[in-house]
C-alpha cells in the first residue's frame, strides 16, 4: 500500500543473506564466503517529500532514504548472479520500464560485497549472520506512480507484485 497519487522509485537488486559473522579485522579470500543465499528483490524508494532530488542530504537521511519496502523474489543460485544482473527487464503495467543497468551504472552484487566489509571494518562495525544486505539496483531505476503493477524478468527468475492504493 503507498498513498494514493503518489509516486515510487522503483529498483530491481539482488539481495545476499548472511551465511557468518563478519568483524572488522576479518579478510575473506572471496565475499561468496560470507553469502548464504540470494534472492531478487525490488526496493520501493516513496520519499515524503515532493521533489526528493531538490532536498540536502541530511532531509534525505531523515526521511529514512525514502525507504518504502523490500519486495523479496525468489531465492537465485549464486552462480546464476552475473547472469541475472544482465538480463533484467521490468515491466510496468504491462508496458517495458527499463533493462539492465548498462556502462558505469552496472553493478557486480559481490563486489558491493566487499564494498560493504570495507565501509563497516573502517567504521569498526560487524556484520551478523542472517542479516540481509541488498546491494544496489540492477534495473535502471524508474518512477510508478500508485497504483502499478510491477513485473521484473530475469534469467534466473521473476518478481512481480502491485503497488496499491492505502
Amino acid at each position: 500500500p503507498a498513498p494514493s497519487g503518489s509516486v515510487g522509485m522503483i529498483e530491481i537488486e539482488i539481495a545476499f543473506t548472511l551465511s557468518r559473522d563478519v568483524a572488522p579485522g576479518d579478510t575473506l579470500a572471496n565475499p561468496r564466503d560470507m553469502i548464504a543465499s540470494a534472492n531478487l528483490v525490488s526496493e520501493i524508494v516513496l520519499s515524503r517529500f515532493v521533489d526528493r532530488t531538490t532536498v540536502g542530504l541530511p532531509s534525505f537521511v531523515s526521511d529514512n532514504v525514502g525507504f518504502h519496502a523490500l519486495v523479496i523474489g525468489p531465492q537465485v543460485s549464486l552462480d546464476d548472479v552475473p547472469a541475472i544482473a544482465n538480463s533484467v527487464t521490468v515491466d510496468n503495467n504491462g508496458e517495458r520500464a527499463v533493462g539492465a543497468q548498462q556502462g558505469d551504472d552496472a553493478i557486480d552484487p559481490f563486489e558491493m560485497m566487499t564494498y560493504l566489509m570495507a565501509h563497516t571494518a573502517e567504521r569498526g562495525l560487524s556484520l551478523k549472520a542472517g542479516e540481509v544486505v541488498t546491494t544496489g539496483s540492477i534495473s535502471k531505476p524508474f518512477d510508478a506512480n500508485v497504483p502499478s503493477k510491477i513485473v521484473a524478468e530475469t534469467s534466473g527468475g521473476a518478481v512481480s507484485y502491485s503497488l496499491v492504493v492505502q
